[in-house]
């Protein structure tokens, strides 16, 4: 999200600012959607972005900026029209309090992942969280794996405590990586005693840096699931529906076989261990399709990866994961609007 960037002066700005409505705030769920280039198929920003565009909402807390922003690496936007420059906006990173099409208020925690002050950051979230009541944290992100976009998105499940996740939830064994802000928060929620559960969309790894409307629709039904909200989807489907048109049109036969490779793994797993898997809708706004070199070259860059990521310091794994990542639940979470 974009808003005008503050250049009121340094004296008595706090770390993060508090609107008058925050005095009143009592909400027992907060949705944690950051922005990052570690979020695939942009799957959180999306999410967010649609449900303060579909639902009522209202700002709680904004973090200053200048204390998290690193403005060689996020630069702001500045607008020229017509022989001047009339505008300039800056990514924001703040705390709204919204309201799901039944009245139920939730806090979103949602911009784009600080560059600077992680361990102020998480400090001032948690003592927010306790200012506000929080009980419980769905933490939402995309990964890039390889999936097809050809076959429903799958979503993998992960908590603070065991007891929060189903039998067949998660993946068994043990995973190192680079943390997002967003894990950080998870895991240090966690830790203060607060019930976190995260989701995490796969995302195929052609896209993953192209917006990715189908894992944020998948998020939001698994969100709708998980906390009982009555979320808007349907025009999350639409835009799903409409990219995977476009992007049949796109892809090239060199970029289609991958695909069919994909597809032909995925179908395998599902057949094995079909208990992992089950179906999700296609998951608005329109957004860009990578072009089909753009495709084959992605795939080339993962399967590269894949080569020389074994013995890369920060990326070790132990165990073996219990299948591919990510299933739905059953039911019918989020509704059509």
């Amino acid at each position: 999200m974009n808003e005008q960037l503050d250049m009121s002066g340094r004296e008595d700005r706090p770390f993060v600012r508090l609107e008058p409505v925050a005095g009143r705030v009592s909400a027992p769920s907060m949705v944690i959607a950051l922005h990052s280039s570690m979020d695939a198929g942009a799957a959180a920003q999306i999410v967010a972005e649609h449900l303060v565009g579909s639902l009522q909402h209202e700002r709680v807390a904004t973090f200053d900026q200048d204390e998290v922003t690193d403005f060689h690496r996020n630069r702001p936007t500045i607008v020229y029209r017509d022989g001047q420059f009339t505008d300039l906006h800056t990514n924001q990173l703040v705390i709204d309090l919204v309201r799901d099409d039944e009245g139920t208020e939730m806090l979103l925690l949602h911009g784009q992942e600080p560059d600077l002050r992680w361990n102020r950051f998480t400090e001032e979230v948690l003592a927010l969280v306790e200012r506000f009541g929080v009980t419980r944290a769905y933490v939402l992100q995309g990964f890039p794996t390889g999936v097809p976009h050809t076959r429903p998105v799958q979503i993998t499940s992960h908590a603070s405590r065991p007891e929060l996740l189903t039998e067949d939830e998660g993946i068994m064994g043990t995973l190192q990586f680079p943390a997002q802000m967003s894990n950080v928060l998870e895991f240090s929620l966690g830790q203060a005693g607060r019930d976190t559960i995260g989701f995490s969309a796969a995302i195929p790894h052609y896209l993953a840096h192209h917006p990715y409307p189908a894992a944020a629709a998948a998020l939001v039904r698994r969100l709708s699931n998980a906390g009982g909200f009555a979320l808007p989807v349907g025009e999350l489907d639409a835009a799903a529906a409409r990219f995977e048109t476009e992007l049949a049109s796109a892809v090239g036969e060199e970029a289609s076989q991958h695909v069919r490779v994909l597809e032909t793994q995925f179908d395998a797993l599902r057949e094995a261990q079909p208990q992992l898997f089950s179906a999700d809708e296609p998951g608005g706004r329109d957004v860009p399709i990578p072009t089909a070199d753009e495709i084959g070259a992605a795939a080339e860059a993962f399967l590269a990866d894949l080569g020389e990521s074994g013995d890369q310091p920060g990326h070790e794994r132990t165990g073996e994961p219990t299948g591919e990542p990510g299933h739905e639940p059953t039911g019918e979470p989020g509704h059509e609007r």
